[in-house]
């Protein structure tokens, strides 16, 4: 069987959760001339998988509507600081209702395994189901949210308390954890990995940042603050996440 019906054959198996609403996902994987394809069938949906196990925390699923082998050599790799070839990459559908996840077979200049744009989600060779269901994430509206980050010398101290996750506050942690405890376990945690799970009903308090654009020097840079940070179900969730 051809790599692009293998992939075909999957669309209709990856159902969303038994929640409502469903979000629309479109599948673009990109494949070279010679036939070498920058993901599997399986990895696709163990993708689509991974995110209706974890949405469904929130009452949200994902259903795979879509899947296709998009053969082009200058597709295949897409570099992470320039923004053209970033553009070229997820301008290859628009405006598809819902959100579009494009395997490619290189991330250059950055060691991130899969990232978010307006204009879809990249999913790199190294990328795990869990790093793309972070990603969509952030089409949902949500910060990443760290306990400390080498971008800043600020950094989240002390045993968790109401007003630091107020939505989210009981008295059934154990005794001993700490707020950088609670941060580690989040979905929109910073850092890549497969432990990182929890969608928190509310708000949580942590170090997370927004880009800030000077109009003097035409460059963005990173506004961090520890505060309440927008990781959560029901503050500041878009329940219909699309691509442009």
């Amino acid at each position: 069987m051809t790599a692009a019906r293998q992939i075909a054959a999957i669309v209709g198996l990856c159902l969303p959760a038994l929640c409502a609403p469903a979000a629309d996902v479109r599948a673009y994987v990109i494949a070279k001339t010679n036939g070498e394809v920058a993901a599997y069938p399986d990895r696709v949906a163990a993708c689509l998988s991974d995110m209706n196990m974890v949405y469904a925390q929130a009452g949200l699923g994902f259903n795979l509507v879509g899947c296709s082998v998009v053969v082009s050599n200058e597709l295949y790799v897409v570099d992470y600081t320039n923004a053209a070839s970033r553009v070229a990459l997820c301008n290859y559908a628009k405006n598809t209702g819902g959100i579009e996840l494009y395997f490619v077979g290189e991330i250059a200049s950055s060691q991130v395994h899969a990232f978010h744009t307006r204009r879809g989600i990249v999913v790199g060779p190294d990328a795990t189901p869990r790093d793309v269901s972070h990603e969509v994430g952030h089409a949902c509206g949500w910060k990443d949210i760290y306990e400390a980050h080498s971008g800043t010398s600020l950094a989240v101290e002390g045993s968790p308390r109401q007003e630091w996750i107020p939505d989210d506050w009981s008295s059934y942690y154990p005794r001993n954890i700490t707020q950088a405890d609670i941060i580690q376990r989040l979905l929109m945690y910073g850092r890549s990995g497969d432990g990182h799970l929890d969608i928190p009903a509310g708000a949580v308090r942590g170090l997370w940042y927004t880009n800030v654009f000077n109009h003097v020097t035409h460059t963005w840079s990173r506004d961090w603050r520890i505060s309440l940070a927008p990781v959560s179900a029901w503050h500041g969730m878009n329940r219909s996440p699309q691509s442009e």
